[in-house]
């Protein structure tokens, strides 16, 4: 009984760890926030590659875990499979 009375203690915490963290997070410029979870910023295109998922979420931004290799090639030629996740600014 007492675990499950501190687990559900623990919930909330972690929402509002995660909550305060967002507001932290979307004071920092997209490409310190891009080197912080560990990606390569790309300035002509305001994506992070291969940075992290939760940091991208807290910050508002759109994350894709897929995205294709050719979105930055306009003449095609590309191959279609993965590259690493994108984190759009």
């Amino acid at each position: 009984m007492f675990k499950k009375i501190k687990f559900l203690l623990i919930i909330p915490i972690i929402l509002l760890f995660l909550f305060l963290s967002g507001i932290f997070l979307k004071k920092y410029q997209p490409s310190t926030i891009c080197a912080l979870s560990g990606g390569k910023y790309l300035s002509d295109y305001h994506e992070c590659e291969g940075g992290s998922k939760l940091l991208c979420t807290l910050t508002g931004s759109e994350y894709n875990s897929c995205p294709s290799p050719c979105r930055h090639s306009p003449g095609g030629g590309c191959i279609t499979i993965c590259d690493e996740p994108v984190c759009k600014f």
